[in-house]
């Protein structure tokens, strides 16, 4: 299969450019707002005065650059705050079932503090989960599994995939059902032969990258928003609420286009195994 990447790819614009730029816009009217001397409309409208052609340049390139690393804190900190709650969505799909918060391994002590450090990062995420995510039984619409017939007849393409790639460097012991990480065959094995739906999995990455990176940049701002709170008499409570419930709901937006994305590298998978494969 021939891939033509553009130099500027959809996943750069979405992945990186929009969150860069929303969070130098954002931090720019928080800070201002903060301030003093200015009014909001003041702020509002010395920023978006678009004879301004000089900003353009220096902004699209910070934006891009910051965009990169937001998107690198985001993978390193909501994606694995996602796979310690629930597990990876190639594993949950197929039944495997989810792990425990703090089920971890040697040194047990430091990873909890870890992973409690980053249930305080996440504070408003992890609070509006543990309130009304438990409440209304959340985890069964964003990490739901397949189907038990789905479940079967993928999980027995998985394994003839790996028996098919690995057959030779492992043993017939090591070929037990989630003691690989087969997602990974999975998805390179899509990317060689599924033409069809290489592109709609392209735009499940870039959609989840920008959410989970969005997720974070949310999350950011609430912390903001608490210490304004608390340093300026004149920021109400509705900032610290507004980013506050828009972190959570962007995080169960990412949880479902990540799901969707494991979902139709799966379903590319049986559905090309099942088409080659004699009867």
């Amino acid at each position: 299969m021939e891939l033509k990447q553009n130099p500027f790819s959809l996943y750069d614009f979405l992945g990186y450019f929009i969150p860069g730029s929303f969070f130098l816009y954002c931090l720019y009217v928080a800070f201002s707002l903060h301030s003093k001397t200015q009014s909001f409309y003041t702020t509002l409208s010395n920023y978006v005065d678009f004879n301004r052609i000089e900003i353009y340049l220096p902004f699209i390139i910070s934006s891009y650059l910051v965009g990169h690393v937001l998107s690198y804190l985001s993978s390193e900190i909501i994606e694995r705050y996602s796979v310690w709650k629930v597990g990876y969505p190639s594993k949950y799909l197929l039944g495997l079932g989810y792990p425990k918060y703090y089920d971890v391994a040697e040194p047990k002590v430091t990873r909890i503090v870890i992973r409690t450090l980053f249930a305080i990062v996440l504070l408003p995420i992890t609070l509006i989960d543990l309130l009304l995510g438990n409440l209304f039984r959340l985890r069964e619409l964003y990490a739901k599994p397949l189907d038990s017939v789905l479940v079967k007849l993928i999980r027995s393409d998985v394994e003839e995939l790996i028996k098919m790639k690995s057959q030779k460097y492992l043993e017939p012991e090591d070929l037990k059902f989630g003691n690989v990480d087969f997602f990974r065959f999975v998805y390179h094995f899509c990317v060689e032969k599924a033409n069809n739906h290489f592109p709609k999995i392209q735009n499940y990455v870039a959609l989840y990258g920008l959410l989970r990176t969005m997720t974070l940049i949310s999350v950011i701002f609430f912390w903001f928003s608490f210490y304004f709170l608390f340093s300026d008499t004149n920021i109400t409570i509705f900032p610290l609420a507004f980013f506050g419930l828009l972190s959570y709901i962007l995080f169960l937006d990412f949880m479902k286009f990540y799901r969707r994305f494991s979902l139709e590298a799966l379903m590319a998978l049986s559905s090309i195994i099942n088409h080659e494969t004699p009867a």
